[in-house]
């Protein structure tokens, strides 16, 4: 079965400068189609969504992007992007943005730029932004214009924010909200899981909040030694490892629902703790009894294609 991947970074730092990247000598290189298609064999993909990669000029890596997408990758179907301007909920410097983003879609067949993602996993003052009413302006006249949100908060580092991006959302019912990377729990702290539990609970109780099945190797303890496979060749995860994720993963599909989750890749951050093929086989693990042949079918396809409308 083709993978649609709801989450893939590309980034071409030539044309695009990422300080963060730049700094970091494991991602200090460009990451581009045929390195996305080399990481994931030997599964294969069928499309994928970029989603924005923190750039230094948010409008540089959105023109840029969207060009590569008609020039050089066709399975590049759909845009997260990057919106500066969202905290100040301004709408006429909102509706600037959102007015570039349709001209550079214009004669496209299927527009590029699904949504827009702000990082709200940063600094702690974050967490009153959510429910400041400009804020929450802003996200409805994203709705309004057909862009959904994706939604990167850090529950390992800011646990209440899980709770404020649930009032965010149950006040703009009118957006699509996309919990990105699972909420990024506190993975291998037992005493915590119960309090992301049941905040995901929460948000996947609203009708409007979808999640990506993405990012969870990253979160785990950077004390305690990370491997996938016990033994390379077979592409068998190990017992340790499974028992590790499949807390998270489990509860996600419970709370969510199987048609309001969808694969993510989150390469190539993931290759901070794992490679792309480790994560896809560890996941399939994971789920080889949980999904029937349908449900399968959507959660690695499927889903991702109706929520992102590609």
């Amino acid at each position: 079965m083709l993978i649609v991947d709801s989450h893939v970074h590309i980034a071409d730092l030539s044309s695009v400068p990422i300080s963060w990247m730049t700094s970091t000598p494991q991602f200090n290189r460009n990451f581009l189609r045929d390195d996305l298609r080399d990481a994931i064999a030997p599964d294969e993909l069928e499309s994928y969504i970029f989603v924005e990669v923190d750039a230094d000029a948010s409008l540089v890596e959105t023109k840029y992007i969207h060009q590569y997408a008609k020039l050089h990758d066709p399975k590049l179907k759909g845009m997260v992007v990057s919106l500066p301007v969202l905290p100040q909920g301004d709408t006429l410097e909102l509706q600037e943005y959102i007015t570039t983003f349709k001209q550079l879609d214009e004669g496209l067949e299927f527009p590029l730029i699904k949504g827009i993602r702000y990082l709200l996993q940063s600094d702690d003052q974050l967490d009153d932004l959510c429910i400041q009413p400009k804020f929450r302006r802003a996200c409805k006249i994203l709705g309004d214009n057909g862009l959904s949100f994706d939604i990167c908060v850090s529950f390992k580092k800011h646990p209440k924010r899980l709770t404020c991006v649930y009032e965010l959302a149950k006040g703009c019912p009118g957006t699509t909200f996309i919990l990105d990377h699972s909420g990024k729990p506190d993975v291998d702290n037992n005493s915590r899981f119960e309090e992301w539990a049941s905040a995901i609970e929460s948000l996947g109780a609203l009708e409007n909040v979808f999640c990506k099945i993405s990012g969870l190797v990253t979160e785990t303890d950077d004390n305690l030694p990370f491997s996938v496979f016990s033994e390379k060749e077979s592409l068998i995860p190990s017992l340790n490892t499974v028992d590790r994720i499949s807390p998270y993963v489990l509860h996600i599909i419970k709370s969510f629902g199987k048609e309001k989750i969808m694969f993510g890749g989150d390469w190539p951050v993931c290759l901070l703790k794992t490679t792309y093929t480790e994560w896809v086989h560890l996941l399939k693990e994971i789920v080889k009894n949980v999904f029937s042949e349908n449900e399968s079918r959507a959660f690695w396809n499927g889903n991702a294609k109706k929520i992102y409308r590609i």
